[in-house]
């Protein structure tokens, strides 16, 4: 979920990183953003800067893209109108790559009345650590999604589908739902006068 930050008015300043090639298993990943020092929990990293488009705009450019079998895609959603695209012009903020279990996370913040997306740390990040966020890729279809590699305890296996414990979080929360359910049929059923178990019945025929 996203948190909308209001830029203090102090100067911010981002954290120091360098650009290393990536160690990562994921296909693509060819350049990491490590960190060139201690990244305290909640520190403004730095700020994911691009191209401004719109969300047509986007869709092109992915199609054309596809069709020259490109892999790496700097897009990320600023608004309901509009995308960035740091592919053509932007920082080293594309270098961070894709973990379903990721150490950063990103987050949008005004700045003179506009909208920035700005990456923050989730936890403290050690000295030569890379840097991650989850890109949460949407996929219109199964066929096609892009398998991930991040080696992380609750990897999803596809980049865009829900981590492993968001999953069994979900999954209980339906067990909860169906048990409560059940449980209220079963008080129903179990009245001892004529006319819920006729409610009962017809409960049934409806279903």
């Amino acid at each position: 979920m996203l948190e909308w930050r209001q830029v203090p008015k102090s100067p911010i300043h981002k954290a120091p990183l360098s650009t290393t090639p990536s160690s990562s298993r994921q296909i693509g990943a060819e350049t990491a953003l490590k960190a060139k020092k201690l990244i305290p929990k909640g520190s403004f990293i730095i700020e994911y800067i691009g191209e401004i488009i719109s969300h047509d705009e986007s869709r092109i450019r992915l199609e054309e893209s596809a069709k020259i079998g490109v892999t790496n895609y700097y897009i990320l959603e600023l608004d309901n109108l509009r995308m960035i695209d740091a592919g053509p012009r932007g920082n080293i903020a594309r270098f961070i790559n894709h973990s379903c279990d990721p150490n950063c996370g990103i987050d949008p913040w005004i700045v003179q009345g506009d909208t920035r997306i700005g990456i923050f740390s989730k936890r403290d990040i050690q000295e030569g650590e890379e840097l991650t966020f989850n890109y949460q890729l949407q996929q219109s279809s199964d066929e096609g999604k892009t398998k991930c590699l991040c080696g992380s305890k609750n990897c999803a296996g596809f980049i865009g589908d829900k981590v492993k414990n968001e999953k069994s979080e979900s999954q209980n929360a339906k067990k909860s739902k169906i048990s409560k359910k059940r449980k209220q049929a079963s008080r129903t059923s179990a009245a001892p006068n004529d006319t819920s178990i006729s409610q009962v019945t017809k409960r049934r025929k409806l279903a």
